[in-house]
């Protein structure tokens, strides 16, 4: 099956890699190797990898920048489609933008204030994907990825269609979409900006937030973004585990974060088993303690292939 998908790959052009570990493609340094690494360079050619994965057989990961997923230690037989290489970006009314998936936050989040909007200044510090935002539906400072999205593009490989669906067709909800619950790939979206301003002062707010970010987040250690999603919107997961002690606790090489403990941090040779195993040990002192039990944010392979 898999002389068939490298068969497909060639004849298409598409780039491709074999045994390449999950360390390198997630923000974690953190994993085993993967099977194989696609490459598209344009939505015809990510709809062309799945594609080719379902025919031959591959099981198929389709990542951003790999800002919240966790590796396995072992190999892992999948392909990982990498969507880098679908970073396009331009205006197309006086408000709207159109942004292919692979397309970084920070970047976007840059043009979109030097068009005069601050409506993405937010996402400035975010280290994901527009695709893994949408999924996600990514946020900070109190806003969402929802507020802004239009319209998002996607290709269902059951039915072989693309399809555009509408803002209230994407069940937003807090880091929630529809994506989390469908095998649709995301492939561009446009955007709808209301936020008007001068751009250096949009850009100037950036940079505070930026340096706010580096002083409050443990950014010089390997992550994977906050850790937990919140129970409900107004209880705060770092603060429950603050005033339990728990910063610095660690298993291996992960450890809770002292700077900020809704971060797990690899303090250097982490596996994702010690993350996988400190995850539950909080899990478990949080619910036997305030009765919640938290859900992670961070995802996992190959659960979600």
């Amino acid at each position: 099956m898999s002389r068939q998908l490298e068969d497909v790959l060639k004849e298409k052009g598409i780039r491709y890699r074999r045994q390449v570990l999950g360390s390198q493609l997630s923000t974690f340094r953190i994993g085993g190797p993967v099977a194989y690494l696609l490459l598209p360079a344009c939505p015809g050619e990510l709809i062309a990898c799945v594609d080719a994965c379902v025919w031959a057989g591959v099981p198929y990961a389709v990542i951003g920048k790999g800002s919240n997923l966790l590796f396995p230690d072992d190999e892992t037989y999948c392909a990982v489609i990498k969507t880098e290489g679908l970073d396009a970006c331009r205006p197309l009314f006086k408000d709207r933008f159109y942004a292919q998936c692979g397309i970084s936050l920070m970047r976007l989040s840059g043009i979109v204030a030097r068009e005069g909007f601050a409506d993405l200044a937010f996402a400035c510090g975010i280290p994901g994907s527009l695709g893994g935002a949408l999924f996600m539906n990514a946020g900070a400072y109190g806003e969402e990825m929802a507020a802004v999205v239009e319209s998002v593009e996607t290709y269902d490989p059951e039915t072989g269609k693309i399809t555009t669906l509408f803002h209230q067709e994407l069940s937003y909800s807090y880091r929630y979409s529809r994506f989390q619950s469908e095998r649709r790939v995301i492939l561009s979206a446009i955007l709808h900006f209301e936020k008007c301003a001068q751009p250096n002062d949009v850009l100037a707010q950036m940079r505070l937030l930026n340096i706010s970010r580096r002083q409050r987040q443990p950014l010089e250690l390997p992550n994977a973004g906050s850790a937990f999603r919140r129970p409900a919107s107004h209880i705060a997961v770092a603060a429950m585990i603050d005033e339990m002690g728990l910063g610095g606790y660690r298993i291996g090489g992960a450890q809770i974060s002292e700077k900020h403990t809704g971060f797990i941090v690899n303090t250097g040779g982490a596996t994702a088993a010690d993350v996988r195993a400190l995850i539950a040990e909080i899990q478990k002192r949080l619910e036997q303690k305030y009765g919640y039990r938290v859900e992670p944010e961070i995802r996992f392979l190959p659960e979600e292939i």
